[in-house]
């Protein structure tokens, strides 16, 4: 029987819980873990790339009881956003800044480490706020225990993992940023390539539709 832990993290840009609605409705049973950035002045500055930059106004002042509504978290935490230190030759590109990036690994990283007792689940999913779920070609209780899983796209993409136990240590991509001799670029797709590649790990693609809900950009 498949038991997961669901990892949200990231900035709180909407609230959409449509991929819990799923694996309530297959009878999955899950429990969430949560990590996100505290919005200052109710405001989130500078989301997004280059061509697509925006800022985020309006949000609620009481959002983390918002969260905990919506999500039911069984361990939730916040913090004020960091300013890392990436003293490393990157590669610049203008379409991700590697704050962004290492900031996403970073609260993947600390929501992962909110796990109780990881021998409790078979999974670990990682999710963002903005995760919008329709649908699935595949039956979710048909995927193996032992292969990772990211949704079926152009490039690999912070969107979706689904990630057996036997494979977790990608939850730890923001200690592996910093520890790697390798020149990254500043997507976190590349960091990821790197990552699978060093670990002879190939991932399996899951077909389906699920997008960014962008609901939020006025």
């Amino acid at each position: 029987m498949k038991k997961f832990a669901v990892i949200i993290s990231g900035q709180v840009r909407t609230l959409n819980r449509s991929f819990l609605d799923y694996l309530e409705k297959i009878n999955i049973n899950y429990d969430v873990y949560i990590h996100y950035w505290s919005a200052e002045n109710n405001s989130y500055e500078n989301c997004g790339n280059l061509y697509n930059r925006h800022n985020i106004k309006n949000v609620p002042s009481n959002l983390h009881d918002k969260i905990i509504e919506v999500y039911n978290p069984k361990k939730i935490i916040f913090e004020n956003q960091i300013i890392f230190d990436f003293n490393k030759n990157y590669i610049d590109l203008p379409t991700n800044l590697m704050q962004n990036t290492i900031s996403q690994f970073y609260g993947i990283y600390k929501a992962f480490n909110l796990i109780d007792n990881i021998n409790n689940y078979t999974h670990i999913i990682k999710i963002r706020f903005d995760f919008k779920f329709i649908n699935f070609d595949d039956n979710l209780h048909d995927f193996d225990n032992h292969s990772l899983y990211f949704l079926e796209t152009n490039h690999l993409n912070d969107i979706l993992w689904i990630v057996p136990i036997n494979l977790i240590h990608i939850f730890s991509l923001y200690n592996y940023m910093y520890e790697s001799s390798n020149i990254f670029n500043t997507t976190p797709e590349n960091i990821i390539h790197f990552f699978l590649s060093e670990n002879n790990i190939i991932p399996k693609k899951i077909n389906g539709n699920c997008i960014i809900d962008r609901d939020y950009i006025n």
